[in-house]
C-alpha cells in the first residue's frame, strides 16, 4: 500500500511538472491529448532514433536521415510543450509531419518493402490527438497517396515494390483500423460527455 502511495505520489510530481506550461490545468480533455503527445513523441523519438541507426547499418542512409529527423522533429515538440507555452498547433504539426514522412516511406517501401507496417499507427495517434472527426480526416488524407502510388505501381512496368496480393490485404487491413479508432474515440467522447463522468470531474476539480 505504502508503496502504491509513492508510486501515485512521484506521477503526480511528474504529471505537474509535464503541465507546468498548460493554459487550463482544469480542463480534463486537453491534459489528456498533452499527455499523450508526451508519450507519443516520446515513443517516438526512442523508435525512431533506433531505426535510423538500423538503416544505417543496412546501408539506407536516405531512409536512415529521414528517421533521425522525424525523431528530431518529435524531440523537439517535447521541448517546446515542456517549455513553452502550449498550443494546439503543436498537435497538428506534430501530425502534419508524421504524415509527411508515413506516405514517403510508403511510396519508396523502406527497406525491402516493409514500411507500410508504420500505416497502421497512423489512425491511432491521429484520432486520439484530433478526435474522431478530425482524425478520421487525416487518416483518410493519408490513405490517398497510398492509394495513388499503389495505382501506379500495379500497372508500371518499372516500378516494382509493392503487388496485388499485397493491395488487397493493405486496403481492408488499414481501413479496418481507420474504423476501429473512429469508433473508440466516438465512444470515449460519449463516455466523457456524460453525466456521470461530467460529474465525477467536476468533483475531481473541487
Amino acid at each position: 500500500m505504502q508503496n502504491a502511495r509513492k508510486l501515485d505520489g512521484v506521477w503526480l510530481q511528474l504529471r505537474g511538472s509535464l503541465l507546468t506550461n498548460i493554459p487550463d490545468k482544469t480542463n480534463a480533455e486537453l491534459t489528456r491529448k498533452v499527455l499523450l503527445m508526451y508519450g507519443i513523441c516520446g515513443i517516438g523519438t526512442v523508435v525512431l532514433t533506433l531505426l535510423g541507426c538500423i538503416a544505417f547499418i543496412q546501408k539506407a542512409a536516405l531512409l536512415g536521415t529521414l528517421d533521425f529527423a522525424a525523431a528530431a522533429v518529435l524531440l523537439f515538440l517535447v521541448l517546446l510543450i515542456r517549455f513553452k507555452a502550449f498550443h494546439a498547433s503543436y498537435i497538428y504539426f506534430g501530425i502534419a509531419v508524421m504524415a509527411f514522412f508515413y506516405a514517403f516511406i510508403f511510396i519508396t517501401g523502406g527497406v525491402n518493402g516493409t514500411a507500410f507496417m508504420w500505416y497502421f499507427t497512423f489512425p491511432l495517434f491521429a484520432h486520439f490527438l484530433l478526435g474522431p472527426r478530425q482524425g478520421l480526416g487525416a487518416s483518410i488524407l493519408l490513405f490517398i497517396p497510398a492509394m495513388f502510388f499503389l495505382g501506379i505501381d500495379l500497372t508500371s512496368t518499372t516500378i516494382d515494390i509493392y503487388n496485388p496480393d499485397f493491395a488487397f490485404r493493405f486496403i481492408p487491413s488499414y481501413l479496418t483500423v481507420v474504423f476501429f479508432s473512429y469508433m473508440y474515440e466516438c465512444s470515449r467522447e460519449a463516455s466523457f460527455e456524460s453525466p456521470l463522468v461530467s460529474r465525477t470531474l467536476l468533483s475531481y476539480k473541487k
